[in-house]
């Protein structure tokens, strides 16, 4: 897996090893985390529906499994999806033809206010960012 990006706060809030088996359970982790930390209506449901996406692509494309990590510094909720799969994500993340795949991505990517895709040989890591006040 990469190394993690630079983080917002000394440790994450949430650490999770997921799975398939494990998406539902990832995603309530993250709606209740993301929701104490303060987002609310639109923008939880958003962030929590990019979250589902990347870990989903995760499963399907990176290995069957993966990481989340998630932190939040009272202005910003951050979440980072590390996965052991072959890359590409890079090349979707901007703004990919339909029906080129990369359809997951591409909507994570409408629905935070920032996504950072990050590759080296044989992983990648998401990182997807979410202000408190909807300006990140």
């Amino acid at each position: 897996m990469p190394e993690p990006l630079a983080r917002t706060a000394p440790a994450p809030a949430l650490v999770v090893a997921f799975t398939a088996r494990d998406i539902t359970g990832v995603r309530r982790a993250v709606t209740r985390r993301a929701a104490g930390a303060g987002l609310q209506g639109d923008r939880l449901h958003d962030f929590v529906l990019a979250v589902n996406e990347i870990v989903t692509n995760a499963v399907v494309h990176g290995g069957g499994r993966g990481e989340l990590r998630l932190w939040d510094n009272g202005q910003i909720v951050e979440c980072e999806v590390r996965d052991g799969g072959p890359g590409g994500a890079a090349e979707v993340a901007g703004d990919p033809p339909l029906g080129a795949g990369g359809r997951g991505l591409r909507l994570a990517r409408l629905l935070v206010d920032r996504l950072h895709v990050r590759e080296s040989p044989g992983a990648t890591a998401v990182r997807l960012v979410a202000a408190l006040t909807g300006n990140a």
